[in-house]
């Protein structure tokens, strides 16, 4: 006897969706529920696999194609310092050149004072007028 396919698993396998699989058995007349744990009887797998083996073969196609991807080595710039020392050749005139850095510049285009931001002037609170005594 053989085992009940669950519709979950059977989706993955003929590489459809499930919506697509419950669709077709409607059609043909079987009612079954649209849960990936519904179990499909050996005549229902069958009558999937022989409508959606178009989408198997390509789905065993796609497996069986490999993707050749080049080797990749990664170089740090340690390994480049350690192999390769820095070298300093003297100029025409008997001087070392030395090798130029480049330097970011900071432009400084205005300046935010935090302090008077944090100071900022509180809601005062109102103060109570005395009263004034009445006049009799």
């Amino acid at each position: 006897m053989a085992r009940p396919i669950r519709l979950g698993k059977a989706a993955g396998e003929l590489n459809v969706g499930m919506s697509t699989l419950v669709d077709f058995l409607e059609s043909k007349g079987v009612i079954i529920d649209a849960s990936p744990n519904t179990k499909l009887t050996p005549e229902q797998y069958d009558l999937l696999r022989t409508e959606f083996a178009a989408d198997l073969n390509l789905k065993e196609k796609a497996q069986a194609t490999e993707i050749q991807r080049e080797k990749r080595e990664t170089i740090s710039l340690r390994d480049n310092k350690e192999e390769a020392p820095a070298k300093e050749e003297p100029n025409v005139e008997g001087e070392k050149v030395e090798e130029e850095k480049s330097s970011v510049k900071v432009q400084v285009v205005g300046k935010i004072d935090l302090d008077a931001v944090k100071k900022s002037p509180k809601k005062e609170e109102p103060k109570e007028e005395p009263k004034k005594e009445e006049k009799e």
